[in-house]
């Protein structure tokens, strides 16, 4: 049990002995994340966070309890936030520019302080107003492929990987995933988050619960349990990525633990494609803006896949342990089973999205319930078939180029 509950009337006592470069002599500025909107905010379900500032300095404190701040979550491990300063400790070390600054971690009380970073802005919101990111691609894929691969046994000594692994072995927070993102078919009458008829309704229930679609996501499930490659994110979508025309940071590590290398990328990429389809039915100023902007989202899914892969392959061959190096074939079967795996987590990642009892704010933009109802089905398709196709396509270009191909022949009949 914690000893101190953080409120905004007693976080300026509290922060005085941690925090002694602060000023103050006058009321600190402090703000409760949920007070704003989500876009300046995020959605802030499970901890209840706050900005802080002295006129000059700012930082966010963060304390998790038992009980979720919103979405009704509750016998969750208090000490995640403790865990989430230690991954973004050695994630730090790693690649800091991608990284807020960390501040103090107090354990007794499970809060932690980092790098307040809201001079830039939630890169989903950005999106959703179709503003475009020309270095995005690269640096995330530079954040994921250098933590992938830097927290991977391909380079850590094989005792220290294990333990590592039994540390962040985090079982409550990756069940949240296991259930929202993978398993259909124990709960066939799940609370669907679309609002529309009952026909289109009975046709998303059988695109959802297409039993091929369901094999693939089971065995995608088991490759999330089984597969301890690396130390992932886990929950890397666009509104925990802040963004400006320069620089970005990566927030929100409390679901770290030992995973496929696949499934960050994945999360990524769904990002992008729930972008795409939703840009085919949101407003935009002209025609000419929407395919642009549609354009760019295909244009960064094929980058931050070969990106991704290029850098990780050159740690690899600078760094990796002397057993993985010069084997002949091993990387092209680590390159083939990332392309399939990418996909099917995309693919999956992306039907929690569409159809789930959160509503995520790229669809729930779209407020004409027609538009609503072809957005979703168009998703549903593409994600079907991006789950039974995946292990089929040779590289990422071609399931780009399907996914295009579909949208199109899609978007011409509505």
């Amino acid at each position: 049990m914690t000893l101190i509950q953080l409120d905004k009337s007693n976080i300026q006592s509290y922060l005085k002995d941690r925090m002694p470069d602060m000023d103050f002599s006058k009321p600190l500025i402090i703000s409760a994340i949920g007070e704003g909107s989500e876009e300046e905010d995020g959605d802030g379900f499970l901890n209840y966070i706050f900005r802080v500032s002295d006129g000059r300095k700012k930082l966010v404190l963060k304390q998790s309890r038992s009980a979720g701040h919103k979405g009704g979550f509750t016998g969750l491990p208090e000490g995640r936030v403790v865990q989430e300063y230690e991954t973004m400790a050695f994630r730090k070390a790693i690649v800091p520019e991608y990284i807020p600054d960390l501040y103090f971690c107090d354990s007794e009380n499970n809060i932690i302080a980092e790098e307040d970073v809201s001079h830039l802005s939630i890169l989903r919101f950005q999106l959703m107003k179709n503003v475009t990111f020309p270095k995005f691609a690269h640096q995330i894929a530079d954040y994921m492929a250098k933590t992938l691969f830097y927290t991977s046994e391909y380079y850590m000594d094989a005792q220290t990987f294990r333990e590592m692994t039994v540390h962040f072995i985090n079982p409550i927070m990756r069940t949240i995933f296991e259930y929202t993102e993978f398993i259909t078919q124990d709960r066939p009458d799940q609370d669907f988050a679309l609002p529309i008829d009952d026909k289109y309704m009975a046709m998303a229930r059988k695109t959802i619960l297409d039993p091929r679609v369901v094999r693939e996501r089971y065995k995608l499930k088991h490759i999330y349990d089984t597969h301890g490659e690396a130390f992932l994110h886990t929950d890397l979508h666009t509104s925990n990525i802040l963004m400006d025309q320069r620089e970005m940071k990566v927030i929100d590590m409390e679901y770290t633990f030992c995973g496929p290398l696949a499934l960050d990328v994945g999360k990524v990429e769904a990002s992008m494609l729930a972008q795409y389809v939703s840009a085919a039915f949101r407003p935009f100023p002209n025609e000419a803006e929407r395919k642009q902007f549609r354009d760019y989202c295909l244009d960064t899914m094929v980058d931050v896949f070969n990106e991704f892969c290029q850098i990780f392959f050159a740690c690899w061959d600078q760094s990796a342990k002397r057993q993985y190096q010069g084997v002949p074939g091993l990387k092209d079967d680590v390159r083939a089973d990332l392309l399939k795996d990418t996909i099917g987590f995309t693919g999956t990642c992306n039907i929690a999205r569409v159809a789930s009892k959160f509503l995520f704010p790229e669809y729930a933009v779209i407020t004409d319930a027609k538009a609503y109802e072809q957005m979703t089905f168009l998703s549903l398709i593409l994600d079907q078939i991006t789950l039974l196709n995946r292990a089929g396509y040779r590289n990422i270009e071609e399931w780009v180029s399907e996914i295009k191909r579909i949208s199109d022949k899609f978007l011409a009949t509505v």
